[in-house]
């Protein structure tokens, strides 16, 4: 089978039986439904990508990192069996971030008289990989050997030379590491700056999310967990590898009054002939323990419009022209006073009442496939 072929399936289809679900509500079945096709798709394939020794380190990477699309349920023959069917795949630029790499340090010496020489291999081991993440893998230098091993899949020594009288070992040392699993420890860029005497009140802290000196794969841990930098059609945009999605988080200063622009992909099939989904993809925290969510609630009846309600707190307002872009979406808060005007793709859509006072964080909720491409305030 060629490796392009391994990368798309045609369909895949899982069932649960009335005892595999019993006592489960609707979101957690559907969970494991399509969990289901993962790993059923993932133990097809495995085998074109990844060697026999390796099956057990993507045992459960490698069902989380595919992709699933045109998902849908249907209740299957068995009694009270319920089935799934979509589309699974695995994009060959996700791979490229989760394959093993391979990386050499050649002679290594080891040299602790201290220890006994039974403990002596083991010791030289640890020291050769944490030198090896040094020299490959400088930002993740002072990481603990405990994290680095989560993107190890495997290790090997050669030509090893130990000298009894001086109790030193000198080896060439080998790791195959998976990079995206390194989590780079990196200065917060938006950090939130301390309050003094000498900053005036309604202090206004500008910034723009900039990703120009990060790599597409790089996790991203300051802004939350299962984060990375992914590339999209408008170029690099923060992204989440985890199925159920991620939440970012940006610590910022904009004071009461602030103009907010947020660029973000949605990936959502409206290919289907009907569906509803909810969106909740930011909220606002303030200064005074105050915060604003916006929810929007896509709804689609067979062969009709998209139908909108965008919904922050108690307020709602029906959209008759939203659209979800091929590209991003752009979305814009504008805030003065206790007033919150929301603009959707350039165009006003309503305005909100707010108890907020001092905007001081930022969450962009993040599904699988949408990319967050831009935040700036000012």
């Amino acid at each position: 089978m060629k490796l392009q072929k391994l990368f798309f399936s045609g369909g895949e289809c899982f069932c649960l039986d009335h005892n595999q679900t019993r006592g489960l509500d609707e979101k957690h079945i559907q969970l494991k439904l399509k969990q289901g096709l993962q790993l059923g798709y993932w133990q097809k394939i495995q085998s074109g990508l990844i060697k026999e020794n390796e099956k057990e380190f993507y045992k459960t990477l490698g069902p989380q990192i595919l992709s699933v699309e045109n998902l849908r349920y249907f209740n299957g023959k068995g009694f009270g069996q319920v089935c799934a069917k979509a589309k699974v795949f695995l994009e060959p630029q996700i791979w490229r971030q989760y394959r093993g790499q391979d990386y050499v340090l050649e002679k290594f010496c080891f040299y602790k008289p201290d220890l006994k020489v039974k403990d002596l291999p083991l010791k030289a081991r640890q020291a050769a990989l944490k030198r090896l993440i040094k020299k490959y893998f400088p930002p993740c230098q002072d990481m603990s050997l405990a994290e680095i091993r989560r993107a190890v899949i495997g290790t090997c020594v050669e030509n090893a030379v130990f000298d009894f009288e001086k109790k030193t070992i000198c080896f060439d040392y080998k790791a195959r590491i998976v990079p995206a699993l390194l989590r780079k420890r990196k200065k917060q860029v938006f950090a939130l700056p301390e309050l003094t005497k000498k900053q005036p009140e309604g202090y206004l802290k500008k910034f723009k999310l900039d990703l120009k000196d990060k790599e597409v794969g790089d996790i991203l841990p300051e802004y939350g967990q299962h984060l990375v930098v992914q590339l999209g059609s408008e170029g690099k945009g923060i992204a989440t590898v985890n199925e159920s999605g991620a939440t970012a988080y940006f610590k910022c200063l904009c004071g009461e009054d602030f103009d907010l622009t947020i660029c973000l992909y949605h990936k959502v099939d409206l290919n289907f002939g009907f569906f509803t989904k909810i969106l909740k993809p930011f909220e606002l925290r303030y200064d005074n323990y105050k915060k604003d969510e916006l929810e929007i609630h896509l709804q689609k009846d067979q062969g009709g419009p998209l139908k909108t309600v965008f919904i922050m707190g108690d307020n709602e307002i029906e959209m008759d022209d939203f659209y979800l872009a091929a590209n991003y979406n752009e979305y814009r808060f504008v805030k003065k006073g206790n007033s919150l005007r929301i603009f959707s793709n350039g165009k006003y859509v309503t305005t909100f009442f707010t108890d907020g006072k001092g905007l001081k964080m930022i969450s962009v909720r993040l599904n699988r496939g949408d990319i967050l491409y831009n935040i700036k305030c000012k």
